[in-house]
């Protein structure tokens, strides 16, 4: 997984983003946080993933480690938030954006991210 440069949080957790960011980049347990990411399923445009920094430890936390350091492969991280209903709002703001600015809904194209299988 790799982050989208102009990285869009919602509004719970946009007042947190740096403390956030700073806990995910550590791999630090980040309670009710949710990963927006570029969906790699046919049909869909986004997921939402809990982020599972606090039960990640061992084997599991080196192979994340390892995903975060891939440079550009893998899922494209484009947004955070602090809650489901957060991650909910958000994943409207950016597809209601992606349809407003280009009348469709390639989000991934829109900004100009690579989809890996």
């Amino acid at each position: 997984m790799y982050w989208y440069k102009k990285l869009y949080f919602g509004d719970n957790a946009i007042e947190k983003s740096k403390e956030i960011m700073r806990s995910l980049k550590k791999n630090e347990p980040c309670f009710g946080i949710y990963l927006v990411v570029i969906s790699n399923m046919p049909g869909n445009l986004l997921d939402i993933l809990e982020w599972p920094g606090y039960i990640l430890d061992g084997p599991i936390r080196q192979k994340v480690s390892r995903l975060r350091n891939q440079g550009k492969s893998g899922r494209c991280i484009v947004g955070v938030a602090s809650g489901y209903q957060d991650a909910l709002l958000l994943v409207r703001r950016i597809i209601d954006e992606v349809y407003r600015e280009t009348g469709g809904f390639d989000v991934a194209g829109y900004l100009g991210v690579e989809q890996d299988e």
